[in-house]
């Protein structure tokens, strides 16, 4: 004996589809908009500063900072950055700049204390400076591995959100619609 299989309504059908691609949806939207921020604008800093001008600065600081974020439960998580202060001079006028890369992000204190030893104060070293903006400038215009930790976030998001859409819709395509019967 053959079971049936259950229907739905056109109505629940539509509901359900509005649902998945709502929800799916949104969450591929938080993954490129967050993306765009972490991964794309970044990077086309890096391409941008490849043309920007080498010149010579000196540290006048270099800390490790700490950041402290309270979770949901009292315990907190501390992330920890290389905070250094830089000057140049560009036709006699002096500029100070903080920026070390175009990918910022928190880093393990081993990690920050390593920039920081790089980059004691009282060296002098290069940064390179916008021609277009000579108060921008920054230490290092190269990625590192370290650098792009964080865009395996947004792509998480990214990945979830259209798998979840395309195989929800998939899925949902494979249901039978009950047959409705219009009153005449």
């Amino acid at each position: 004996m053959e079971q049936e299989v259950p229907r739905i309504s056109m109505k629940d059908y539509k509901s359900a589809r509005l649902f998945i691609t709502g929800v799916f949806g949104f969450v591929s939207l938080i993954g490129f908009v967050s993306a765009y921020f972490i991964i794309m604008k970044p990077v086309m800093y890096i391409i941008d500063a490849k043309n920007w001008k080498e010149t010579p600065c000196i540290i006048i600081s270099s800390e490790v900072k700490e950041t402290r974020v309270r979770g949901k439960s009292s315990r907190s998580t501390y992330y920890y950055y290389p905070k250094i202060v830089y000057s140049y001079k560009i036709n006699g006028h002096t500029y100070r700049s903080s920026r070390v890369t175009f990918i910022d992000g928190a880093r393990d204190f081993s990690l920050a204390y390593d920039i920081v030893k790089a980059y004691g104060a009282g060296k002098k070293t290069v940064c390179y400076v916008n021609p277009a903006s000579q108060d921008e400038a920054v230490l290092n215009r190269n990625v590192t591995g370290n650098n792009f930790f964080f865009a395996i976030i947004p792509l998480v998001f990214i990945a979830f959100g259209l798998i979840g859409l395309i195989g929800g819709l998939n899925v949902l395509e494979k249901v039978p619609i009950k047959e409705e019967i219009k009153n005449e």
